[in-house]
């Protein structure tokens, strides 16, 4: 851990190029739109690829569908 917290503060990490938010796991951005409303969600997908594939977690969606979601699905038709 300590040799990645290093790598932060020198500016580059061990293949040669800065860290950029593209570099934050699809996983870990997907738990912070937990937090973020459906807008802001949207606005943060058009920043870069891991944002945009983070958006497509269920994780990131469920929180926000209503509590019922699933019997309001049951009438959609098919």
């Amino acid at each position: 851990m300590g040799a990645s917290l290093s790598n932060l503060t020198e500016g580059t990490n061990r293949s040669g190029h800065r860290p950029s938010l593209g570099d934050i796991p699809e996983s870990c951005v997907a738990c912070v739109f937990i937090y973020l409303t459906l807008l802001e969600i949207c606005n943060l997908a058009r920043l870069n690829r891991a944002f945009r594939g983070a958006t497509s977690s269920d994780s990131a969606w469920e929180s926000k569908l209503p509590l019922n979601y699933h019997d309001l699905l049951d009438l959609v038709p098919s």
